[in-house]
């Protein structure tokens, strides 16, 4: 299902709004955006081209007196509103003759800054996830002493964890599959920052690669981690939704 997505030039220059963090997506209330967000999920079903551009298919959006211009990117499974103006009333102008300039000038589509943006704001996005997510998982873990307990790391990623106590050190286990629930594959750099914040939640210990698990073996499609930690207060098993294999 493509994503409803803004393009920085349209962002900045059409919408005439500054640019924030990446930990923050880009949004706006805007009509236009509005329309593009109902549109994305069957985009471009439905819609009319902007007949002057030959190439590529840029389709048009109408919300009351506003008017964009959309492009579906296949290759990134993206909607983009390329760019967007008013009617004013009583106005013979086209705003679309401001999509056919930009166009002709090279400064319609998204550039190589947009995907930037685009994977940065995942990262961070994933990140934000990781941190909060880790937390409880660990905690659940800690309530359900030799139990396997799961979770989809932002609802995509699998992850368990079993906890062993012990009187002076705790056992830690925990394994990452290498493929999403959506079929995509976990880069490493992710399972190494899920391994990183694990880590920082239970404080420091020694860490080691393992194949073996407490009931068995490590799935094929999963990569874990044995750890040894200092004992720890012992806590109860949260609220985190996570469930057992």
């Amino acid at each position: 299902m493509p994503a409803a997505r803004i393009s920085l030039r349209c962002y900045t220059e059409d919408l005439g709004l500054p640019l924030p963090g990446v930990d923050e997506e880009l949004d706006a209330e805007h009509p236009i955006v509005a329309e593009l967000k109902r549109r994305a999920p069957s985009a471009p079903q439905g819609l009319k081209r902007i007949l002057a551009i030959a190439s590529p298919l840029v389709y048009r959006l109408q919300r009351s007196r506003h008017r964009g211009a959309a492009w579906l990117d296949g290759a990134n499974d993206v909607f983009w509103l390329l760019a967007c103006a008013a009617r004013e009333e009583g106005s013979r102008d086209d705003p679309y003759r401001l999509v056919v300039r930009l166009h002709e000038s090279g400064r319609l589509l998204p550039v190589p800054d947009d995907l930037a943006r685009l994977h940065l704001e995942s990262a961070a996005r994933l990140l934000r996830a990781i941190r909060e997510e880790i937390p409880r998982l660990v905690q659940f873990a800690r309530g359900r002493p030799r139990e396997s307990v799961s979770m989809h790391l932002a609802e995509d990623i699998p992850v368990r964890i079993v906890f062993v106590p012990g009187s002076d050190v705790d056992e830690l286990w925990v394994a990452v599959s290498t493929v999403k629930i959506s079929g995509e594959g976990v880069a490493s750099r992710v399972r190494d920052m899920i391994f990183a914040v694990v880590e920082e939640v239970t404080g420091q210990g020694e860490w080691d690669m393992t194949a073996e698990w407490p009931d068995g073996q490590v799935e094929w499609c999963e990569v874990a981690r044995y750890g040894l930690t200092s004992a720890g207060p012992r806590s109860g098993s949260g609220t985190v939704s996570a469930d057992t294999p």
